[in-house]
Parts: C-alpha cells; structure tokens; sequence
C-alpha cells in the first residue's frame, strides 16, 4: 500500500523538479555514492519502513504500537553517538530519560498486589 503511494507521488514531484529547475536537471554531478544514499533513502527508509509500522500496527496492541514510535529519537541520538561521533548535551539526555520513563510506564506491566 505504501510503495504505491510513493511510486504514484513521484511522478508529481517529478515533474515538479523538472519545472521548477532553471538550467534543466543535470546528472552529471552524481557518483555512485549519491545514488546509493537516494536508493537507500527510497528503499529502506520509506518503503521497508512503512511496512514493517503496518506489521507491528497489525501484530501488536494499540497502546504498544502507537507509543512505540517515541523510541525513535532514542535510537536515532544513541546511533549518531556510535556512527558519527556525536555528543549530545545534559538535556539530550534528560529528554531521552524522560522519554523512556513516559514509555515505561505503559509498557511495563503492572505488578499485581496480593
């Protein structure tokens, strides 16, 4: 269902760009690199991606499913940490603690007293 949307809306932005561009599109500049990182951005990030949220949407509970994506920046400040060398601040860190009790919270299940 997502990889019609994105094919059916790129050729609007396709002709978009083609418009919008003054001096014609030139592909002459690009090297594997770039098209590798379109590719990936286009395959992976969006159309794996956006399956793989319908399947969880799909298996888990609601109350997991919609929380869930919260997580994210956690992952995307800890991965910019180990692959780019990055450093986040205090309050880097005292959002993502924040953002990890709030999930705790509903997440974790409730101990039952006897």
């Amino acid at each position: 269902f997502t990889a019609w949307q994105l094919l059916i809306s790129a050729v609007p932005f396709t002709v978009a760009a083609l418009w919008l561009e003054p001096d014609g599109m030139s592909f002459a500049g690009l090297h594997g690199v770039s098209i590798m990182g379109v590719l990936y951005n286009v395959l992976v990030s969006s159309m794996f991606c956006m399956w793989a949220w319908t399947r969880i949407v799909v298996i888990v509970p609601a109350t997991v499913s919609s929380l869930s994506p919260l997580f994210i920046p956690v992952i995307g400040v800890f991965s910019g940490m180990i692959l780019l060398g990055e450093q986040p601040r205090w309050n880097d860190f005292g959002g993502l603690i924040m953002v990890s009790l709030a999930l705790a919270t509903v997440v974790v299940p409730q101990r039952r007293r006897a």
